[in-house]
């Protein structure tokens, strides 16, 4: 008899237990910007004064193996991050002058990290603190974020319906083709809003020689948020990246990265594509008075050159939208 309890008891703890912990490697792949800033020298020494450095590193398996450099010094990174936490560690030199760090934090919501640490001197000595902070930018297909996100092809918007602009919601943009999306292309929206949210979604695009730009527009109807809401900052790079509505520009970009604006409300995000230089944007608005129910207005941009797009014209397009 006991002897059967205890088999059961066992297996209960097999079938329970890696459900519960179990964790892959690759949760928090991807392209990470991560900045942190040191404080000033606690001994004497060369460049006394307090710094600060930002790099974007991709991960991969959990870990990464990167080489910068600044100020005439060399620094070989050894990065994990993976089980919700980040470590790491770095040898650096300058001529014959040669510390190391070991840095350490949380990750939060899947994409979030705060670290701190210490640079230490050859013989172990406490010479700086460090700190610093980071963002999953760019998740790969086997992170959390990137399983959460659904993967649309650009022929599915295809299927869409195409309309007059006229007919369409907003006006105040030259608009060259519009179209209304098929239902099922509103999954992706209908997993953020709630699942009994009914979402109209308009795709309007512009485009020349030298650019174009896609403007999605989401009426949601039937949302538990009925006055407002907000997307979740882990759920907005996989909202505008798989977007139905902004596919035919997003489709086969990289190097996604946040753009630091002040002043808004919007997210605004770079992205690049062969011979272009790319951003996208979110803005949410709060309930219209004239649809009587949230709003959503987001788009992509691109234009061929080499220099990075600024905010100025993706917030100049989307300041000239007016709801009919």
């Amino acid at each position: 008899m006991i002897f059967f309890l205890i088999r059961n008891y066992l297996l209960t703890m097999l079938i329970i237990f890696p459900a519960l912990s179990y964790s892959a490697i690759t949760d928090y792949d991807g392209t990470w910007a991560l900045k942190f800033n040191c404080e000033r020298l606690l001994v004497s020494g060369l460049r006394p004064d307090g710094f600060s450095e930002s790099h974007n590193w991709k991960i991969e398996q959990g870990a990464g193996k990167f080489e910068s450099q600044g100020a005439g010094a060399t620094t070989k990174w050894d990065v994990e991050i993976q089980d919700k936490k980040i470590i790491l560690k770095a040898d650096g030199y300058r001529g014959s002058t040669t510390w190391q760090w070991r840095m350490d934090g949380i990750i939060s919501n899947d994409s979030r990290v705060d670290f701190k640490g210490t640079m230490y001197s050859k013989n172990g000595v406490r010479i700086r603190d460090c700190s610093g902070n980071g963002n999953l930018t760019v998740p790969s297909a086997s992170s959390i974020l990137g399983k959460k996100a659904p993967v649309l092809s650009a022929q599915t918007v295809t299927l869409a319906k195409t309309i007059p602009c006229e007919e369409s919601p907003i006006s105040g943009l030259p608009f060259k083709e519009c179209k209304i999306l098929a239902k099922e292309q509103a999954e992706l929206q209908r997993n953020i809003y709630g699942a009994a949210s009914e979402i109209d979604t308009w795709k309007l695009s512009y485009q020349d020689s030298s650019s174009e730009f896609i403007i999605g527009f989401d009426v949601v109807r039937g949302s538990e948020r009925s006055d407002n809401f907000e997307i979740n900052s882990r759920d907005v790079i996989g909202f505008l990246k798989n977007a139905a509505a902004l596919k035919t520009i997003t489709e086969g970009s990289s190097n996604w990265m946040n753009y630091q604006t002040s002043g808004t409300t919007d997210t605004y995000m770079n992205f690049i594509k062969p011979s272009q230089q790319c951003m996208a944007v979110l803005r949410v608005g709060k309930k219209n008075d004239l649809l009587k129910t949230p709003i959503l207005i987001y788009g992509a941009f691109c234009k061929k050159s080499d220099v990075p797009m600024t905010v100025n014209e993706p917030k100049f397009i989307l300041d000239m939208i007016n709801v009919k």
